[in-house]
């Protein structure tokens, strides 16, 4: 969910003919499942809310981290 500010997201491998980039701005929730591969360029300062549900075996704090 992006709070506010504005933001394109990248949904899919960039080198893959179903690669799409959605814009967003404020107030607009996007729902991916899990496992898509995704990406995020701010064009405003942003505030975005991740809400991950249910939560995985590597829980919400670890995600990134090896």
């Amino acid at each position: 969910m992006v709070l506010s500010g504005h933001v394109v997201w990248g949904i899919g491998n960039p080198d893959s003919a179903d690669y799409r980039e959605v814009p967003m701005v404020g107030g607009q929730v996007m729902v991916l499942p899990g496992h898509v591969i995704h990406s995020v360029t701010v064009l405003e300062d942003a505030v975005i809310m991740d809400v991950l549900s249910p939560i995985g075996p590597m829980g919400v704090d670890s995600q990134g981290k090896s």
